[in-house]
């Protein structure tokens, strides 16, 4: 009874005034609703982001706390289209491995995916100046922390000796041959594409990251955020399993191929060499091959019985086959996942069209 005398008592003040004045007596001429306070807060409503998205026909300048978008959560409003950050930028939305079903074999990357994992690095770095090393972790917004990242480097390069996987797995892949380590800054300047760090392996440097996992694994899904160009008449590898046992790759020709030993081959048919950033994925249960979420290959075979431990990045386990290209992230799963919310994060993220 209270509450509705109250409402009714506020509503018929703004019908008569116009304005309603909180913690003030005297609310600015401009105003429809003016607080005041010294000690506390507005409080707005607080929706996680799948609350938040099923709102029916939001209204344009709704306004609202997502508690779970980002790292720490954000405040948001629709601008009458889309749901943007309070200076019109991009939403963000609860990161990436909370929403999905199935908890990856590893998750490397250089932007934060896990909530779980907030506090801890993304990637040691060694600088060329004296060798030293040390850890790289995210800002705030869960993006690379680039400003610690170059007062390390300062002008020196800045070779990455760990990517740690994010996944809770512990799979974090290592390469203590400085020779042979996958470079992130070139003398003081972050090596980027799409204006997002990404990792670049040479042929020169035969560049490889390797993860030796307590027990054999499966793994029936690829995602991969990174491009590759032509070297020669080699493979360009992004992952590959000992065996082999599983490997992404592009074929001399540039066609990318997916394999699963005795099970599943799945061939683009078209070369995919490129300069600039994709999402790849493929998916042995399907037996589909995806690049910016257009299939470019499929294979009638989607049994996956083979497993093993040892797998490289940037290279295959005998370091014959480089990446001459980059990579910004790479994700492996033991079963299938939703490749529409996978690929439509990495997609808002790196600035990527998917189909």
């Amino acid at each position: 009874m209270k509450k509705t005398i109250l409402v009714a008592i506020l509503f018929s003040t703004l019908s008569s005034f116009a304005q309603v004045g909180v913690g003030t007596t005297s609310p600015n001429a401009s105003s429809a609703l003016d607080i005041t306070s010294t000690t506390k807060g507005l409080l707005l409503p607080r929706l996680t982001d799948s609350q938040k998205m099923a709102i029916s026909s939001p209204a344009a300048g709704l306004w609202i706390w997502c508690s779970d978008c980002g790292v720490r959560g954000q405040m948001q409003v629709y601008n009458g289209t889309a749901w943007t950050n309070m200076t019109g930028g991009v939403a963000l939305s609860s990161l990436l491995l909370d929403r999905l079903a199935s908890t990856p074999i590893a998750a490397y990357s250089l932007r934060l995916l896990r909530s779980g994992y907030i506090g801890n690095p993304a990637i040691r770095v060694r600088r060329s100046s004296d060798n030293t090393e040390t850890n790289i972790g995210f800002t705030n917004s869960g993006d690379l922390d680039e400003t610690a990242l170059l007062a390390f480097t300062g002008s020196s390069d800045g070779f990455v000796t760990t990517w740690y996987d994010q996944s809770g797995n512990n799979n974090h892949a290592i390469n203590t041959n400085t020779a042979a380590q996958p470079q992130l800054v070139f003398a003081g300047v972050v090596n980027k594409m799409n204006n997002k760090p990404a990792i670049k392996s040479t042929v020169a440097r035969n560049t490889r990251l390797e993860r030796t996992p307590a027990s054999a694994i499966t793994i029936r899904q690829f995602s991969v955020v990174g491009q590759g160009e032509v070297n020669g008449s080699n493979y360009v590898i992004f992952l590959q399993q000992a065996g082999p046992n599983a490997y992404f790759r592009y074929a001399p020709s540039g066609n990318i191929e997916a394999w699963f030993q005795g099970a599943t081959a799945i061939n683009s048919n078209i070369s995919q060499f490129t300069s600039s950033l994709k999402i790849y994925s493929a998916q042995f249960t399907t037996g589909k091959l995806y690049s910016n979420g257009l299939e470019i290959g499929s294979s009638s075979v989607t049994s996956t019985t083979s497993s093993s431990s040892l797998y490289t990045l940037f290279n295959n386990p005998g370091n014959s086959s480089p990446l001459n290209g980059s990579m910004s992230e790479i994700i492996l799963f033991p079963s299938a996942i939703n490749r529409t919310i996978l690929e439509a994060d990495q997609g808002a993220y790196y600035s990527i069209t998917v189909n």
